[in-house]
Parts: structure tokens; sequence; C-alpha cells
């Protein structure tokens, strides 16, 4: 499973990111369903009834259907807030997605690393059983001092307890992972993911796009689409009603034309609310662009540093670290070396060892962060 795979099994299958495309597609199907006009009312009323010995053709019966009409475009204006709920749901939706992929990216290479630090103490420490076995065996017979020993054994001990709480961390950044994708995952399934150079592409359409400063802006489009409705909400309802009466045994028809009358309630307390949401929302989309921007330079610094530093470690930091071990531990197999100097380079190696691979994942996480603020995704 490569760190592309886990990105997106992570994007299909993530909890997170399936509820965000739930709500997204409900939004979108909420927007859809918006009808232009509202629900009618039918009335059915009998006048002049119940007057003891009044004749039944003195009654009225009417049944008059009314149809309200809205008026200065408000059922546009509704459909239109709707339909920016529904772009800023999809939106959201692409923020949770990436973040969700920053987290398996953190996760991943997380895993990854403190696998092959597990695999580096290992050979450490079987490097050092050797090593105690033969001291063990020179202390027997007299020509190394128990002393030297016991430094050993020591050591053999702080790396035995070191490799259990790598065993645990690995164990926890895998279980971690496998909930971020949605099934169980190894970290023998796990391919060693390799610093790239950092992609430098980075315009004001590219700040745009990110899921944040879209969110933002959808938002704040949502917002004033919501001021525009509430806006309308001054003017009346026209009310269109026909129907059936009959009058005396005689049927005749009925019409009326009628206004709801704005009086009391011009919703000036709705207005007022979203008019300060929409100012409040645009500002939010500011601050958006402008932490946006300077995330990208940030990153991207990040990344070019991280990428300079991983170049050639084998030959500039490994191997050198890597020939004063082996010297080291050869001199203690031949009975000539100093039990501390050895400890000393196996300590230098290891720390020199994971120095390297906390760089390589810091680079790979950094490269993939600024590829996801840029959009190559």
């Amino acid at each position: 499973m490569s760190l592309d795979d886990a990105v997106a099994a992570a994007r299909r299958q993530a909890p997170a990111v399936a509820a965000a495309a739930l709500r997204a597609t409900a939004a979108r199907t909420s927007a859809e369903a918006v009808p232009y006009l509202g629900n009618p009312s039918l009335e059915a009323r009998i006048e002049n009834w119940g007057g003891g010995d009044r004749d039944d053709l003195t009654k009225d019966v009417f049944l008059v259907a009314t149809q309200p009409i809205e008026l200065a475009g408000r059922a546009g204006r509704r459909r239109a807030v709707a339909a920016a709920d529904a772009a800023a749901a999809e939106a959201h939706h692409r923020e949770v997605a990436r973040a969700a992929s920053l987290a398996v990216v953190r996760s991943y290479v997380d895993a990854v690393r403190v696998r092959d630090e597990v695999a580096l103490l290992e050979d450490q420490a079987a490097r050092l059983t050797r090593a105690v076995t033969t001291m063990r065996a020179r202390v027997t017979e007299g020509v190394s001092a128990e002393g030297d020993l016991k430094r050993l054994e020591s050591e053999h001990t702080r790396l035995a307890i070191a490799l259990q709480r790598r065993l645990a961390e690995r164990d926890l950044h895998t279980a971690t992972l496998g909930l971020l994708i949605g099934r169980p995952v190894q970290a023998s399934q796990l391919v060693t993911p390799v610093p790239t150079p950092p992609p430098t592409t980075a315009h004001d359409d590219v700040i745009e796009q990110h899921p944040a400063v879209a969110t933002a802006r959808l938002r704040a489009a949502a917002a004033d689409a919501l001021v525009a409705f509430e806006d309308a909400q001054r003017f009346p309802l026209l009310l269109v009603s026909g129907g059936y009466k009959r009058t005396s045994g005689v049927s005749t028809g009925v019409a009326a034309l009628g206004l709801t009358l704005p009086v009391f309630d011009r919703s000036q307390s709705p207005r007022a609310r979203a008019r300060g949401e929409a100012a409040a929302s645009h500002l939010e989309y500011e601050a958006a662009r402008a932490a946006v921007r300077t995330e990208i330079a940030a990153q991207r610094a990040i990344a070019e540093r991280l990428a300079a530093a991983a170049t050639n470690l084998e030959a500039l930091l490994l191997e050198p670290a890597r020939i004063a071990r082996d010297a080291a531990y050869a001199a203690v197999l031949e009975g000539s070396a100093d039990v501390v100097k050895l400890v000393d380079a196996d300590r230098a190696y290891a720390d020199a060892r994971l120095d390297a691979l906390s760089l390589l994942a810091d680079a790979v996480v950094a490269q993939r962060r600024l590829a996801l603020m840029i959009g190559l995704e």
C-alpha cells in the first residue's frame, strides 16, 4: 500500500469525509427541491346556516382555493440561498477531504518511520547480543574486565526497552492509519515514500481554490443571498383565489385578489442578523485568503529547506557513522577495543540513522502538505 493508495482510500472511506459528502449531497438535493411557489390553501365555508325553519336553499356554500405568490423575486432569492448553502457544503466536503489527506500523510509517514526505527533497534540489539556473548566468554577466561561486560549488558537492556516503546508507537500509528482509511493496516504493507522536489505553483487562483478559502468565500456568498432574501421579505404576498359558490340553489364561480400587509413585521430582526452575518463572513473570507497565502509561503520554505537537507544523507551522515561503528564492533570482537568507545560509536550511528529517518519523514510530509495546499492532489 503506497502513500497515494492510503490517501485515496481515506478520501473514499474515512467516516468524516463520508459524513461531509452526505451533507453536501443532502444540501444539493435540498436546493434542487426548493419550489418556486408556496403551498396553496383550500377553504370550505357555509354561510346562513342553522336558522330553525329556514330553507336549505338559503345557505351559501363556498369552496375556494388560494395560491400565495411571492413578489420582488423572493422565490428566486430563496432558491439562491439554498444553492449557495449547497455550494458551501460541497466546499466543506473538499476541505474535510483535504484534512483527511493530511492526517493520512502524517500517520502513514510516522508509521513508516517508526517501523524503520524498529528495524534499526533490532539490528542494534542483535549486534550487542553478539558483543555481550563474546565479552562474557572473555570474562570467564579472565582476559576482560567484568565491568566492561556489565556496561554492554546495561546497554543491551536499554535497547530492549527502547525497542518495546517503538513497537508500541508503531502499533499506534498503524492503528490510527487503519482508522483513517477504513481498514486494518500492517506496517509491513507500507512502502517507504521518497521525498521529491517541492512544487512551485502558487497563484491567486490557486489560493482561491484552496478548500478553506473556497468554503469561506461560498459561505460569504450564502450570507449575501440570505440578505437579499430577507430584504425581499418586506414586500407583500399576492394572494390569488378562485373557487365555487352555491347560493339559493344557484352555482357560481368566485375569484379574488389579495395582498398581505407587512405592517408590523417588516423582517427587521432577521435582516439585521443576516447583514451582520454577511459582514462577518466577508471578513472571515479575507482572513482565510491571507492565512492561506502566508501558510503556502511558509510551507514552501519549509519544504525547500527539508528537501535540501535530505539530499545525500547516506554519504554525508550515515556512511561515516557506520564506518566508525563497524570498526568499534570489529575491535571488540578481536578483543582490542574500549567498550565505552563501542557504546558511543553504536549510539552515534543510531542517532544519525534516527535523525535521517526523521528528516526524510518530515521532508515527505512537507512536500505533500504543500502539494495539497496548492491543489496538486
